[in-house]
């Protein structure tokens, strides 16, 4: 072999291995951007591996309180429904949105609450969530649902609704179907991965959608028409990060210490 020969091909063999190293740098590992949505309760963006299960044991209080508003903005908005006679007849043309909700007192509505950087890890609920479709309305508007939870969608409507998934991290099956008064359909929960913000939409009746959080928990609830709340499961000791998501009034976070039985109820004030 000539030393012209041996000098190009010396070359050609470090050249291909600077493009494997490079290759390698690039190439997203298994999983992607999989960093989670807003507000997930651990940064796993929906795999438990490696945490330690939840010490039912040492749980020691439950976290309650109240959300208000407190802000100037206090006269509801309307979705516009007319001429869908179907739906007029339960709300007399207009039907307010479910974000501009409150109660007398400025109670809030219709708030996801979740406590954030869970250190355990949780088996699904075994028992499924339920949505449900009343005078043109999802029920409830916000919902929340474990990674791997069954979620089943159901209409109490006498009349045909559309249910379309809008979200890009999970791929439920079916995603976009439609649904008549008693029917339902199961969404399994093994189509469930990820942590995910998204909706359900209605594409017969367009002001129809439902506010959807998959999270990697089940320390999560949603404020009721008062603006009341308790998270549903008792946790030991400690200090927790509690977040609050509006879809209109954006997101807050407090910090609650549990020291030996449950904290005092906690007010949270959006403006």
């Amino acid at each position: 072999m000539t030393k012209l020969t041996k000098n190009r091909l010396a070359g050609s063999i470090a050249f291909l291995t600077l493009g494997i190293l490079a290759l390698g740098f690039l190439t997203p590992g298994c999983g992607g951007d999989d960093n989670g949505a807003p507000g997930d309760g651990n940064k796993n963006g929906g795999s438990n591996a490696g945490m330690d299960p939840f010490p039912t044991d040492t749980a020691m209080g439950f976290i309650s309180g109240k959300v208000r508003y407190t802000g100037k903005e206090t006269k509801p908005a309307y979705h516009r429904i007319a001429g869908q006679a179907e739906c007029e007849k339960h709300h007399d043309g207009k039907l307010i949105e479910a974000e501009s909700k409150l109660a007398k007192d400025g109670g809030l509505p219709n708030v996801f609450i979740e406590v954030k950087e869970l250190k355990w890890k949780f088996e699904p609920p075994k028992e499924a969530v339920t949505l449900d479709q009343v005078n043109c309305e999802y029920i409830p508007n916000v919902v929340g649902i474990m990674v791997g939870q069954d979620l089943v969608v159901t209409s109490s409507d006498g009349f045909k609704h559309n249910v379309r998934w809008e979200g890009k991290r999970n791929i439920p099956n079916p995603r976009n179907f439609s649904i008549n008064k008693g029917e339902k359909r199961t969404l399994k929960g093994k189509d469930w991965k990820k942590t995910e913000l998204t909706k359900f939409q209605c594409d017969i009746h367009s002001w129809m959608s439902c506010e959807v959080h998959v999270v990697t928990h089940p320390v999560f609830t949603v404020s009721d028409a008062d603006g009341k709340f308790t998270l549903p499961i008792k946790l030991p000791d400690g200090e927790y990060e509690i977040a609050f998501r509006h879809a209109k009034r954006g997101t807050k976070t407090i910090k609650v210490t549990i020291a030996g039985k449950d904290p005092d109820p906690i007010t949270v004030e959006f403006k």
